[in-house]
């Protein structure tokens, strides 16, 4: 009770009803005094906890004025993700018959705004190496994985947005950086390999320019598995499960973006184009890491634009 009740009271008595007499309506006006009177001894008499309100705040109805002086408690420090990592899935080969002959794809990189990095492991045939296209977290379970597979000869960065954490993976496996010439100034420091249009880091594979999404935006074809190609951020599943190149605010130039994916479908044919292995969105495919019938998914995402 407060004197909140009594100025309800007070309100009820005047507006609601007219008393039969005047002693009547004094009766509940003393009434609604007396319950403010009481609410007043019990607040004096009870024990105060550092959390009660003042008097003063009780009467003016204003709001609750805290008494507490100790300061507050430290900000706990971050939680760290002890979740294990993810491990590399197989996209294509059989780890266990042909270990020598396979790619897999790693999770999303939160250090290259979600980036799915895949590496090639080819290192049975004479001019073959293993091929990291893009980076994978820094991770030492990653950093296991890549050391068993035979380690890392060549680091293929399909654009800027993918360099993630290249210097730690050449300091680590000592291998060749490969970037289009326009953004090896983002890598300085590093031991770097450019390219112009073409470039061929081993004979089973070739990278080719193609600009759009970025000024040194490329893709890599692998000549195994039917042809592969891995394009980067270049072309992208959509929630169709279809490829097209998309535009967005990050977009360098798209009209020549364009053009790069025209390119594309006049360089390859369907025998030489069977798989492609976009760079992000991973999610649209439903489980999978790679696009079936690559050159007709090629051929139809200007269609899709």
């Amino acid at each position: 009770m407060s004197c909140f009740l009594r100025n309800s009271l007070h309100s009820f008595e005047l507006n609601q009803f007219k008393f039969h007499s005047l002693e009547s309506a004094k009766i509940v006006q003393e009434l609604s005094g007396f319950f403010c009177e009481v609410c007043k001894l019990r607040y004096i008499s009870a024990p105060h906890s550092t959390n009660s309100l003042s008097t003063s705040a009780l009467y003016a109805r204003s709001p609750a004025v805290t008494l507490d002086s100790t300061p507050p408690p430290e900000s706990a420090p971050p939680t760290v993700d002890s979740r294990p990592a993810k491990p590399p899935r197989l996209v294509l080969g059989d780890a266990i018959a042909h270990p020598s002959h396979a790619i897999y794809a790693f999770p999303p990189n939160r250090d290259t705004l979600g980036g799915t990095a895949y590496f090639i492991v080819e290192n049975s045939a004479p001019g073959s190496a293993n091929i990291l296209v893009d980076c994978p977290a820094w991770e030492e379970p990653y950093q296991t994985f890549l050391q068993q597979q035979g380690g890392v000869q060549w680091l293929f960065l399909t654009h800027r947005d993918s360099i993630g954490k290249a210097r730690e993976f050449q300091q680590a496996f000592n291998c060749k950086l490969l970037i289009q010439e326009q953004e090896a100034y983002l890598l300085p420091g590093l031991d770097v390999t450019t390219f112009h249009h073409t470039f061929t880091p081993t004979s089973q594979s070739r990278v080719l320019w193609t600009p759009g999404y970025t000024p040194g935006s490329s893709c890599l074809y692998y000549t195994g598995f039917g042809g592969v190609l891995f394009t980067g951020r270049h072309l992208l599943p959509t929630p169709q499960g279809t490829l097209m190149p998309i535009r967005t605010a990050k977009t360098f130039h798209w009209q020549r973006q364009l053009n790069s994916v025209q390119k594309l479908i006049d360089e390859f044919t369907p025998e030489t184009l069977n798989i492609i292995c976009p760079g992000a969105n991973l999610g649209f495919l439903r489980g999978k890491s790679a696009v079936e019938q690559g050159y007709e998914q090629l051929k139809t995402a200007l269609d899709n634009e």
